[in-house]
């Protein structure tokens, strides 16, 4: 009698045995062009912003130091405490952008950083009301930095899950040029405003990353209704049609039947038990016929 339960399985579609041992979730929704297009668009136009908010207060600084009496020190402190919170916030920000999709993280975290930048002047303004102003700024920084962490790794997390990998790294590259056009574009503009107006007013184009955030809402919400071919990726990233993609998610989501549980299922215990199994696998593993000797040798040297 075999040792095997042989129950009547429904056949499975051949995508789901692809994917078993694979993430589930990676199947994905792939850009058409036009969509890349919009999104190349829109990650630049925010990485820009970015960079041009960053830059902002290491160009007032002068003009602030003067109006709050810092020092060199408090200078140099205020300016390299954002790089604290950033820093940190690069360890966690793409696990974080991967788990909850960087579609949802980026848009919090960029309304954090726009909030605190926009209000900077204000903020500081308060802590000079307070006990410990310089504990405030620092904070007030750090958390700027935090904010902004999350921007380049929730970009990738997006870019990497919606293209393939042939357009990644053209994208990508694309997306990180609006870094240095955004820093060029304060460095000129912020120059000039400050000396015509204060650094006060520097702070309030920081409006524009809310019109950026408007704009990345309703970008994602145009992708999300709109109906997008369904893709597997492979171990390199290429993607593949699947035609029976909606037939596996059901059958994943389903509760396995009994059937099915005991066919997948491997009987260890009567395996091991089995005659033939325990001959022909003895038999096979050469050192196991002298396994007997070398036991006896053993305990001829250490037992007596």
């Amino acid at each position: 009698m075999s040792i095997f339960i042989k129950p009547e399985v429904k056949k499975v579609s051949p995508s789901v045995i692809r994917r078993f041992g694979t993430s589930f979730g990676s199947h994905q929704k792939l850009w058409s062009r036009s969509e890349t297009k919009l999104w190349t668009i829109n990650f630049f136009f925010g990485t820009c912003v970015l960079y041009a908010s960053r830059v902002s207060l290491p160009i007032c600084a002068v003009a602030m130091a003067k109006e709050y009496g810092w020092t060199i020190t408090d200078s140099g402190t205020i300016l390299s405490c954002f790089f604290w919170g950033y820093a940190a916030t690069q360890v966690v920000a793409g696990n974080i952008a991967d788990h909850y999709s960087g579609e949802r993280v980026l848009p919090f975290t960029t309304l954090v950083w726009s909030a605190l930048t926009l209000f900077t002047p204000q903020l500081f303004d308060f802590a000079y009301w307070t006990r410990s102003p310089l504990f405030i700024l620092i904070t007030i920084r750090v958390l700027t930095g935090i904010g902004q962490g999350f921007h380049l790794p929730s970009m990738a997390s997006i870019v990497s899950r919606h293209l393939t990998a042939s357009d990644k790294g053209r994208v990508f590259g694309i997306c990180l040029a609006g870094s240095h056009f955004g820093s060029i574009v304060a460095g000129g503009i912020g120059s000039l405003l400050i000396d015509l107006f204060g650094w006060r007013s520097l702070f309030p184009f920081c409006m524009i990353s809310f019109i950026w955030y408007l704009f990345f809402e309703r970008l994602t919400d145009s992708v999300l209704s709109g109906r997008r071919a369904r893709v597997v990726f492979d171990s390199g990233g290429n993607a593949m049609q699947d035609e029976s993609l909606i037939e596996s998610d059901h059958f994943i989501k389903k509760k396995p039947s009994k059937g099915v549980i005991v066919a997948t299922a491997v009987p260890w215990s009567k395996l091991f038990r089995h005659p033939f199994l325990l001959g022909r696998f003895l038999s096979t593993i050469l050192w196991s016929k002298c396994l007997f000797y070398n036991v006896q040798l053993v305990a001829l040297l250490f037992l007596g």
